[in-house]
């Protein structure tokens, strides 16, 4: 593995081309008729792997009726899987932006929160390679965030920091994640996960460490959940030199899910 590989937590190939390519492709789906028939199509969406609609289609369904548990549970999934197909690749994604409502929908139960969720990728969407470009627009962005956190839901919030890690925007996207780290809520997990994985992006790995093992004896996390939280800790202790350390955690990863990524070929390979 070269150098520039190990940098990063095998995080993903680039997606550089000019039209939407893969599962995440938007389609145009006509308006649902009812609650039901969009929580069907919300499915089958997730099970194409096409997460912005079902994203689309789960807001539709909370902006009738808000306390939708199955739509709330749905949505939550739908961030699970995004952050997991995330974390599995080589290296941050430069995603193309169709347009900014294809990621956040039009309807929300909160009016100030969708505007600015909507303006902040607006600004993503013109984002430009040049490092002093990015810099000033990724202040911008932080500006924006201390101005109108307090208008976000929590879902919007996450939505929002998982499309600045996609653009390596990982400043903004910890200022997004922090609080939902340290608060009780659906999206706590996830956020937790995507905080650390920003951390071992930045080789902050030390505060990665910390970040994910602060979450490991939270109430209701479930094995399949914190085999993801010990593999980055795995990794971080092998950028920090600790061989021994890593293999133990890359174990308890293969004791959870033997297949899970690399982990097994890990054990294998410093046993060798």
């Amino acid at each position: 593995m070269s150098e520039k590989e190990n940098t990063h937590a095998d995080l993903g190939e680039d997606l550089l081309s000019a039209e939407p390519q893969g599962p995440n492709k938007t389609q145009q789906n006509p308006r649902p008729t009812s609650i039901h028939r969009a929580l069907v199509d919300a499915k089958i969406s997730i099970n194409e792997r096409l997460f912005h609609q079902a994203k689309k289609l789960c807001h539709w369904i909370l902006s009738k009726d808000s306390s939708h548990f199955e739509a709330k549970e749905t949505l939550q999934k739908i961030f699970e899987l995004e952050i997991e197909e995330l974390i599995s690749k080589k290296s941050p994604s430069r995603i193309y932006w169709e347009t900014s409502s294809s990621l956040m929908p039009q309807v929300s139960n909160s009016e100030s929160s969708n505007w600015t969720a909507q303006a902040l990728l607006e600004d993503l969407g013109c984002l430009s390679e040049d490092p002093t470009e990015r810099e000033e627009l990724e202040s911008h962005i932080l500006n924006q965030i201390k101005s109108n956190l307090e208008t976000l839901e929590s879902r919007d919030q996450l939505d929002l920091a998982i499309a600045f890690y996609e653009m390596k925007l990982f400043q903004a996207a910890q200022k997004l994640l922090h609080p939902l780290s340290n608060k009780e809520s659906e999206q706590q997990i996830s956020a937790t996960l995507l905080l650390a994985q920003t951390h071992f992006e930045k080789e902050e790995f030390r505060e990665s460490i910390l970040t994910a093992e602060s979450i490991l004896n939270l109430e209701g996390i479930t094995q399949d959940q914190r085999k993801h939280f010990f593999y980055l800790i795995g990794l971080c202790q092998e950028k920090l030199g600790r061989s021994l350390t890593a293999r133990q955690w890359f174990r308890q990863v293969a004791l959870i899910d033997p297949d899970y990524r690399d982990a097994k070929h890990k054990i294998e390979e410093d046993e060798s």
